[in-house]
């Protein structure tokens, strides 16, 4: 059973916002299944394979019931191992994270960059844009100019939202926890502390991460977080709709 969110957070539909937000993200997407499937990498394929050996492995940790008890009640098995994922790798990427996201100043000037290259490359398509696509040599698995056009102007947008989502303002870790904790509560309609305590647990390879454990952040830091990061629960859904629509 999977709960429909009506509900309008800090000014905005949800639901709404979660199709808006696909829609925006959609173009990247299909672009990157198409240069995977050059690579001959079915990517739908490989996320589903990657999901099983996560699976596999939450058996060993003892918190596959978990997972699966959360996919029975509508999160999707795609997003938690991804949630799962980036969850268990955040102690590790926070020096990345802090240079990646850097300051509002620092995103802007890189973004700014990434689009005027973007524009110096459109003019180079544009001119190639008077041959016929067979005329032009067979370039392989290198992308286009178009696929790099679009791609620069994808990392920019990128840069735009980690500050639309205020994501360098905490740790990342914490970003993590709740990302994964409103995403269970926005799909199911509870927080379900014990399978989001296992999922958390198994990530950071941490047995001493339960139920209590998770139950006391929460106290402490969700209302906050979603204060500060409503749209961050929003994003992952949307990504959800990518992955559930057709292939």
């Amino acid at each position: 059973m999977q709960v429909v969110i009506g509900a309008t957070t800090r000014g905005f539909d949800v639901a709404k916002n979660e199709q808006r937000i696909a829609a925006t993200l959609r173009p990247a997407w299909e672009l990157n299944l198409k240069f995977c499937l050059r690579r001959g990498v079915n990517l739908r394929d490989a996320l589903s394979n990657w999901t099983v050996q996560i699976e596999r492995t939450l058996d060993d940790w003892l918190a596959l019931p978990y997972f699966r008890n959360l996919t029975d009640q509508g999160c999707h098995a795609q997003v938690l191992a991804l949630c799962i994922y980036v969850t268990g790798r955040a102690p590790e990427f926070v020096t990345v994270w802090r240079s990646s996201v850097g300051g509002s100043r620092r995103r802007g000037k890189v973004a700014g960059s990434l689009r005027k290259a973007a524009d110096a490359l459109q003019s180079i398509a544009v001119g190639l844009s008077i041959f016929d696509e067979n005329e032009l040599p067979d370039i392989g698995n290198i992308p286009t100019f178009q696929d790099l056009t679009y791609w620069l102007r994808a990392y920019a947008r990128l840069l735009d939202y980690i500050g639309d989502l205020k994501l360098g303002a905490l740790p990342l870790l914490d970003i993590c926890k709740f990302g994964l904790t409103a995403y269970v509560k926005a799909k199911t309609g509870r927080f379900h502390d014990r399978e989001v305590a296992s999922l958390i647990g198994f990530a950071l390879r941490n047995s001493d991460y339960d139920e209590a454990s998770h139950k006391m952040w929460r106290n402490r830091n969700f209302d906050r977080l979603q204060r500060s990061h409503a749209k961050l629960p929003v994003y992952i859904s949307a990504f959800e709709i990518l992955l559930r629509s057709e292939k």
